[in-house]
C-alpha cells in the first residue's frame, strides 16, 4: 500500500493517538496512550488496506529535565549546538521571550556559568485563549488539530561543531525507543540562513549525530555524542503547558549504544536530551 495512503487513514484518526510513524520499510508503528485501546474502526481500516502495522503504548513527552540548564531556570536541556534549542527549553510558559536574558549552566557541572540572550523564541499554537477557543472547536467538529513543524529559540551561543545541522531532538516515548526530532529546515525563513542547515528530509538514509545530555541522577551524567538513523517519519502529540500540542512532521530516531561514565547506554532518549542539534555525522 501506497506510504500516502497509510498516512490518509492515519490523519483520519489522528486525534484518537499519541504519534505515529511510517517506517522506512513501510510498516506503521502506532502510538497508544497507556490504558487507552486502539480505535477498533482504525484497526479495521489498517486491516482492510493490507497495512503492517504495530501498536505500542507509552507516553509520548518532551524530553528536558526539570532541573536549571540552559534558558531558563528549570529546564535541563542538552547543549545547543550552533545556537539552536527548543522553545520549551526556553520557555516557562507558552509565549514569546525573544530578546530576554535565559540562565546558562555549565553541561558538565551544571552548575550557573552565567546568562545567555534569547534571539528569537517561537510558542506552540494554539496559543492565547482565541486561538485554542478556535482550535478546539476545529478539533471537535471537524477533528483537525493545529500542526506545530518545530519547537525552536535561537539563542546567542556560538559553540558549533561547523557540521551541516539537520533538525533538533524534542521529544521521545517514555520507553526511550526513539529520539523524536523536528526537520531544522522548516524553521521560519530566514532564521538558519547560512548557518550550514540542511534539511532531514534530504538526508533519511545518512547517519547523523547529537550531542546530548545524558542525565540519570547528579551523581550520574555526561554530555556525549550519540549516533543515530532515521526509523521513520509521521507526527506526535505532546502535553505541554496544560495543553496537547501536535507536531507534523517529526522524524523517528534509534540511537547506536553509548557509553557514559563506563555504562553502556540503550534507548535513544530519555529526559534532558531536548534541545541536541542533529547534524549530518562525518
Amino acid at each position: 500500500m501506497a506510504k500516502l495512503d497509510i498516512e490518509k487513514i492515519i490523519r483520519k484518526h489522528k486525534k484518537h493517538i499519541n504519534g505515529w510513524m511510517v517506517g522506512k520499510d513501510g510498516k506503521l508503528v502506532i502510538f497508544m496512550f497507556p490504558g487507552k485501546q486502539a480505535p477498533g474502526e482504525l484497526l479495521v481500516a489498517l486491516q482492510s488496506a493490507n497495512v503492517a502495522y504495530e501498536v505500542r503504548y507509552s507516553d509520548i513527552k518532551l524530553m528536558q529535565f526539570f532541573r536549571p540548564w540552559g534558558g531558563i531556570k528549570g529546564a535541563l536541556c542538552s547543549p545547543p549546538v550552533g545556537g539552536y534549542t527548543c522553545h520549551h527549553c526556553a520557555s516557562p510558559f507558552n509565549g514569546d521571550r525573544s530578546g530576554q536574558e535565559g540562565v546558562l549552566y555549565d553541561p558538565n557541572t551544571l552548575q550557573v556559568v552565567g546568562s545567555v540572550k534569547i534571539l528569537e523564541d517561537y510558542p506552540f499554537h494554539p496559543n492565547g485563549l482565541i486561538e485554542k477557543i478556535i482550535a478546539f472547536f476545529k478539533w471537535i467538529f471537524l477533528g483537525e488539530r493545529e500542526v506545530n513543524k518545530y519547537d525552536l529559540a535561537k539563542i546567542d551561543y556560538s559553540d558549533d561543531n561547523g557540521k551541516t545541522k539537520v533538525g533538533v531532538i524534542f521529544a521521545g516515548p517514555s520507553d526511550g525507543s526513539f529520539a523524536i526530532a523536528y526537520d531544522i529546515a522548516n524553521a521560519p525563513t530566514g532564521l538558519t540562513g547560512g548557518g550550514n542547515v540542511d534539511s532531514i528530509e534530504k538526508h533519511l538514509d545518512d547517519p547523523l549525530e547529537a550531542v546530548v545530555l545524558h542525565y540519570e541522577s547528579n551523581d550520574f551524567h555526561c554530555v556525549m555524542p550519540r549516533r543515530y538513523r532515521v526509523a521513520g517519519k509521521g507526527g506526535a502529540t505532546v502535553i505541554a503547558y496544560g495543553y496537547a500540542y501536535y507536531f507534523e512532521p517529526v522524524y523517528y530516531l534509534y540511537a547506536e549504544p553509548a557509553t557514559c561514565n563506563g555504562k553502556t547506554i540503550t534507548e535513544s532518549v530519555r529526559p534532558g536530551y531536548s534541545g541536541s542539534v542533529v547534524y549530518l555525522s562525518s
